[in-house]
């Protein structure tokens, strides 16, 4: 959508309502597959995801809901939905590096749990558990903490 905004001159108010009602739930399930594929790449897909082609759009995403304006209904939502989208990137473009060889302790080492990625985790995107996939328009971010 944002890389034709020409077609969608029509709904120019509407973008971040799009966005959350169809581009989220979306991008919620792709970004489960990268991670899910990241984390055993010895099984084989169902399906091809284009990696670079989704990373590229995953990225404009995370730019396009910091744009929603502060007094949009959905601007808190988008904050949190790019949180999510953003953590996802940088896991999946950064992976925790696994020390194979343990070498003793330095001041300059630097721990999982200190780069602030020891919370990203397939449950960031547990409120794609809570949609009637049967049912529009797929929204209930209802979450807790």
């Amino acid at each position: 959508m944002w890389t034709s905004k020409e077609r969608f001159l029509a709904c120019y108010s509407d973008y971040d309502w799009v966005i959350m009602c169809y581009g989220i739930p979306s991008a919620g399930v792709i970004c489960a597959e990268l991670i899910k594929e990241m984390e055993n790449p010895a099984v084989q897909p169902v399906y091809y995801l284009p990696r670079s082609e989704v990373i590229q759009n995953l990225s404009l995403l995370v730019g396009f809901l910091d744009w929603a304006r502060p007094t949009a209904a959905n601007h808190e939502l988008c904050g949190r939905m790019q949180q999510i989208v953003k953590r996802t990137l940088d896991k999946i473009l950064d992976p925790p590096k696994i020390n194979i060889n343990p070498q003793a302790s330095s001041a300059t080492e630097v721990t999982i749990s200190d780069n602030g990625l020891e919370h990203t985790t397939m449950e960031d995107l547990d409120w794609l558990d809570t949609i009637d996939w049967a049912k529009a328009p797929f929204l209930d971010f209802r979450m807790e903490g």
